[in-house]
């Protein structure tokens, strides 16, 4: 059961300090250059990677184990944060890139936490249809309230302070999982092995298709 309220607290948290950093960061590019259309590319480099990932990265999530992506991207993306905070005066090329990598490694890091729900709900024994429902209820309401708290936190503390306390989120996010969420249960050594990664993502397009 700790399990699922781990995994549970640390989707509610992503879900919030992603829409913190969707607040953030094209205000924080507003501010420091004055130009409207840097804020809507910079906004665009982080969205689009974040869009694509799901799809792109779901064979890889499968492929390392999605307890291990989900701690591995929180924790690079807590990094890229903190770069964009400290360092938004580096130049907006370089700011890009960093945007570009924060949406790839937010992306990936929900992609595995959708990844791990099915097992993590298994082993704590409680009904699906009911957990996910409440899963999915948390992260639209965090969608909600973070909207609310981003136009707090950007007025009384800053674009950059904002998005250095999204980090922060992430560390917390990697903590919860790393601590009480289980790994899923390995393969049984007469499974076939993995996919390659091209068939993989054919497979899934095929399926979404469908």
């Amino acid at each position: 059961m700790r399990g699922l309220v781990g995994l549970l607290i640390a989707g509610t948290v992503s879900k919030v300090g992603s829409v913190l950093t969707f607040l953030a960061i094209p205000w924080l590019v507003l501010v420091t250059t004055g130009s409207p259309a840097q804020m809507g590319l910079a906004a665009a480099a982080e969205l689009l990677p974040y869009v694509l990932i799901g799809p792109l990265g779901a064979p890889l999530v499968d492929r390392i184990g999605p307890r291990r992506v989900s701690i591995v991207a929180d924790l690079a993306s807590a990094a890229v944060m903190a770069a964009v905070a400290f360092g938004q005066h580096g130049g907006f090329g370089v700011l890009l890139v960093l945007l570009v990598l924060a949406g790839a490694m937010r992306g990936l890091g929900d992609c595995a936490k959708r990844v791990l729900l099915p097992s993590t709900i298994a082993a704590s024994g409680v009904d699906m249809t009911r957990a996910t429902t409440v899963y999915d209820g948390a992260n639209r309401l965090a969608g909600m309230l973070g909207a609310a708290v981003g136009g707090v936190l950007i007025a009384g503390l800053g674009a950059p302070r904002t998005v250095l306390l999204d980090g922060v989120s992430f560390v917390v996010c990697a903590v919860l999982v790393a601590a009480l969420v289980p790994a899923p249960a390995p393969a049984a050594a007469d499974a076939p092995p993995p996919e390659p990664y091209l068939a993989a993502l054919r497979g899934g397009v095929d399926l979404s298709a469908r």
